[in-house]
């Protein structure tokens, strides 16, 4: 009995630092009718930490940032992964009503930095420049 008591301890220790490091994945829900934690996409990405699921409701996503270089629906960057899950192919949809002229838009952009980025049950469409342009990440497309 002695020695069960003796060791618990250590178990606690051991168990404690095996699992201080293991991250919870947060969830973030995009809904166009204002009922899930924003309505944009990127506003999404600005709080998600690496690991975070980002779940995009139906409808068409129009919102974009200017930038010197192009319009951009959703702007990523940081060394962290992201998956992005849409409500489905033909409900979920990043991009414009008609293929804009004169600009160049980019449904994804990405800086340069390292994770993988996987997008679900979405389309990007009607971008006049690139529908994704990513930069040494890792991108999976399941559904697309």
């Amino acid at each position: 009995m002695g020695n069960r008591i003796r060791s618990f301890p250590w178990t606690v220790l051991v168990l404690a630092t095996v699992f201080a490091g293991v991250a919870h994945a947060r969830t973030w829900n995009v809904e166009k009718d204002g009922s899930g934690d924003f309505t944009v996409i990127q506003d999404a990405v600005d709080v998600a930490e690496d690991g975070d699921i980002i779940m995009i409701g139906p409808g068409r996503y129009t919102e974009y940032t200017e930038y010197s270089w192009g319009n951009v629906y959703v702007y990523l960057s940081g060394d962290r992964s992201l998956t992005f899950v849409g409500a489905g192919v033909e409900q979920t949809i990043i991009g414009p009503d008609v293929y804009p002229s004169g600009y160049r838009d980019y449904g994804v952009r990405s800086d340069n930095g390292l994770g993988v980025y996987r997008f679900e049950n979405l389309r990007i469409e009607n971008q006049n420049f690139r529908g994704l342009a990513m930069l040494n990440y890792a991108v999976e497309l399941v559904g697309c």
